[in-house]
């Protein structure tokens, strides 16, 4: 069994309006999807994503995305964070859930109204044509597939960002920004395809959905540049990029 049952004491983030795709980065607004594929995989640190593959069923476009849900050995095995600069009313730091975390529980709750964690004790073993780094192409391999959340319509909030491409130093492993750039699509909210409520909004029982045009208004056409007045070695460091475990199935299952 499959445990992504969120630490008691975490304070859930709230949803904010703010200011890997089919040959190009979508503009930014909200999409009619469908959930076109969603499945659990496994790093070689051990740290948990959920990879989901969104389809726009008019022009067949599709966006992958990997939600990273549960972290590696190394960070302790955990689906939250500890905030160092709040804290508590016992002073200790404020727990969130990480980012990745987040993102899939609204998923769940915008298109099968169910948490993470109940949607992922349902998950089966299914074969699906995945990335094999090793062969660098698509090759049959087992996952534990979110059945329940596979064909389920739901609306999506995609913003393109502009940034730095990356390329694998081989003498650390570690993947840093080069001078070129590129855009890339990364989603931020999920509505009911119906209601168009919110996953928060749908939580807090709200009956008139007020969250979608928010962000419409704020984000619509926009891009997040994250080149504007930067040089590659100016950004925040390079995030080490793993390929997937080679037991990654064998492993999720236990």
């Amino acid at each position: 069994m499959i445990d992504l049952a969120q630490d008691a004491g975490v304070v859930a983030d709230k949803e904010s309006v703010g200011g890997g795709n089919k040959f190009a980065a979508w503009d930014s607004n909200v999409y009619n999807c469908i959930v076109d594929t969603a499945y659990l995989e496994q790093a070689q640190s051990k740290a948990i994503g959920m990879v989901v593959i969104f389809k726009d069923p008019d022009t067949d476009k599709t966006m992958k995305e990997t939600f990273w849900i549960k972290s590696g050995d190394a960070k302790g095995n955990k689906t939250y964070y500890l905030d160092k600069k709040k804290k508590d009313d016992a002073g200790n730091p404020i727990k969130h859930p990480l980012p990745g975390y987040t993102s899939a529980e609204r998923l769940c709750m915008a298109a099968i109204g169910e948490n993470l964690n109940d949607a992922a004790q349902k998950v089966e073993k299914k074969t699906l044509n995945i990335f094999d780094w090793g062969q660098r192409k698509d090759v049959p391999q087992e996952r534990p597939v979110f059945t329940e959340l596979m064909g389920k319509p739901v609306k999506v909030a995609m913003s393109k960002i502009k940034e730095f491409k990356r390329k694998k130093n081989e003498s650390t492993g570690v993947y840093e920004d080069t001078a070129e750039t590129r855009e890339i699509n990364e989603t931020r909210l999920f509505f009911d395809p119906k209601s168009s409520l919110s996953a928060e909004e749908k939580a807090e029982g709200a009956t008139e959905a007020a969250r979608m045009q928010e962000w419409l208004d704020n984000n619509e056409g926009e891009v997040i540049d994250k080149t504007d007045g930067a040089k590659p070695a100016d950004t925040p460091a390079a995030t080490v990029v793993e390929a997937p475990a080679q037991d990654s199935a064998s492993s999720l299952f236990g």
